[in-house]
């Protein structure tokens, strides 16, 4: 099953050779669902490290939001951008969507 919200850009930003210290992460998602979202987790794996982000809010379908987070405390760069997963969706009408976790 697809993640009701979808990732349109993740991205850290960088000073020199470090992981900026201010909200380096850059999100930009959009809730694909009719239902508002209220609580979206997304996981965010960098140079061997992992972050997990939670953004909350009231998201409706199909406006796109750009957020910026704290993470990745003195990380050094990598040349690889960073790969991100929606984790868990809660929704206004208290339904939870989670991602399957099953790999083959």
């Amino acid at each position: 099953m697809l993640a009701p919200v979808t990732i349109e850009d993740c991205r850290l930003l960088h000073a020199r050779s470090y992981v900026s210290a201010f909200r380096p992460v850059v999100l930009s998602f959009t809730n694909r669902r009719t239902t508002p979202a209220t609580a979206i987790r997304i996981r965010v794996e960098y140079g061997g490290r992992t972050e997990e982000i939670t953004d909350e809010g009231r998201f409706a379908e199909n406006v796109r939001i750009d957020h910026a987070f704290s993470g990745f405390y003195n990380a050094t760069f990598s040349a690889a951008p960073p790969e991100c997963s929606v984790r868990e969706v809660e929704f206004a009408d208290g339904s939870v969507w989670t991602a399957n976790d099953t790999k083959t």
